[in-house]
């Protein structure tokens, strides 16, 4: 037994010293410190704002249960002429909301159709600008006929005579037993041709 004593006296002597060490004290502050601030980021924190959440949860339930409560009354002391006015004018909103809605629905209906007029104003576009090169070779076709007849008035009559029937001797096709023009003239166009 003595031993059994002496035994914890040397185990309360090494104990003793330990709290007696200010590092000891400083690590096991230190350490519940930091466990403190652990347990508070891990549970408690979370802890907290779930219970603020379901705080302001039940804090707007409870107003629209009084809110609820509150339009129950209202109907309870509603008279049969307001009840009578107020369904009809909520039938009167649902029918303008009804042709709101049918004439959305046919809106959309010509909008997913594809209007004539993206067909019509190509076409037009292509049509006047074939319309107008036709006008502009018109134009200068008259304005080159003007420009031949100018020529022709001022010219002698016998050198349009002669352009003449060389473009025409040039130009008629070759059939056999009709001459094409008089031999005199036939024989001019073929020297002026030769000389070219």
């Amino acid at each position: 037994m003595s031993n059994k004593i002496g035994l914890l006296f040397t185990s309360v002597g090494t104990i003793v010293p330990l709290f007696l060490n200010p590092l000891a004290w400083v690590g096991a502050v230190a350490g519940a410190l930091i466990g403190w601030g652990i347990c508070w980021i891990v549970f408690v924190l979370p802890f907290q704002k779930n219970l603020a959440e379901r705080e302001s949860q039940l804090d707007h339930w409870s107003q629209l249960n009084q809110q609820l409560q509150q339009q129950t009354m209202d109907n309870r002391n509603m008279s049969q002429s307001e009840l009578k006015q107020f369904i009809a004018s909520n039938q009167e909103a649902t029918a303008a909301f009804a042709e709101i809605q049918r004439r959305l629905q046919q809106r959309e209906i010509r909008m997913s159709e594809t209007p004539i007029y993206f067909v019509l104003i190509p076409i037009s576009v292509v049509a006047l600008a074939f319309g107008g090169v036709v006008l502009l070779f018109k134009a200068m076709n008259q304005r080159a006929l003007m420009t031949v007849e100018h020529v022709m008035q001022l010219a002698p009559h016998e050198i349009v005579q002669a352009v003449v029937a060389r473009h025409v001797a040039l130009t008629a096709p070759r059939v056999a037993g009709l001459p094409a023009l008089p031999s005199t003239e036939m024989e001019l166009a073929i020297k002026t041709d030769t000389r070219n």
